[in-house]
């Protein structure tokens, strides 16, 4: 096999592996099952085949296709759960919801009323989401105090929902901090930061 076919799979694989954790995590809710398998299957076929060319053919193999292999495979693994881009997203993205939070303790933001009075649905829309169906969901009194959550992941079937919850008032974040102490797999709920939290439910 030539130095620019391995190249050329060298390259479609670590497009593949970049690419993967992100479209699972913001365009694959719901559907993931069925389009997950087949992407994997699609890499894990190229990682071998590649992988059988390298070793079968070594005198076309240069640095560039065994740290591309080792680096596609690593990303891939990574990624596969979620976790990483999760958490890149939560930190990455956090100033875009103190925003959106600003807007709700200001009283920009609209709730849709005529749907659920919880559900407020976002006014710009990026392509990024950073709450699912661009929705957040919002508690709020008089005091200006709020509980928002940005949803991550919408369960389907047996699957909780996953999000990021962000709140200032005082006595829920005290509710929660004790909720995390008594939880001992730590499973479905997690302190992210100061008035952040990871929940599922």
């Amino acid at each position: 096999m030539s130095e620019k076919s391995k190249n050329i799979l060298t390259i479609a694989l670590l497009v593949l592996a970049l690419f993967q954790g992100p479209y699972f995590y913001y365009f694959c809710d719901g559907l993931q099952i069925i389009i997950e398998p087949l992407y994997l299957v699609v890499s894990l076929y190229l990682t071998v085949y590649l992988l059988i060319k390298l070793l079968k053919y070594r005198a076309t193999n240069s640095l560039y296709h065994i740290i591309g292999i080792i680096t596609a495979i690593v990303i891939g693994v990574l990624t596969l759960r979620g976790g990483i881009v999760e958490y890149l997203d939560f930190k990455l993205r956090k100033q875009e919801r103190m925003a959106v939070i600003k807007q709700v303790i200001d009283g920009k933001l609209i709730p849709d009323t005529v749907g659920n009075r919880h559900k407020w649905t976002l006014p710009d829309l990026p392509f990024f989401y950073i709450s699912k169906r661009n929705q957040v969901d919002v508690d709020e009194n008089q005091n200006g105090k709020v509980i928002v959550k940005f949803y991550t992941y919408l369960g389907y079937l047996d699957h909780d929902s996953q999000a990021f919850l962000y709140t200032n008032d005082h006595n829920e974040i005290q509710a929660l901090d004790k909720k995390i102490l008594n939880d001992a797999n730590g499973s479905w709920l997690k302190k992210l930061d100061d008035n952040w939290y990871q929940i599922k439910e």
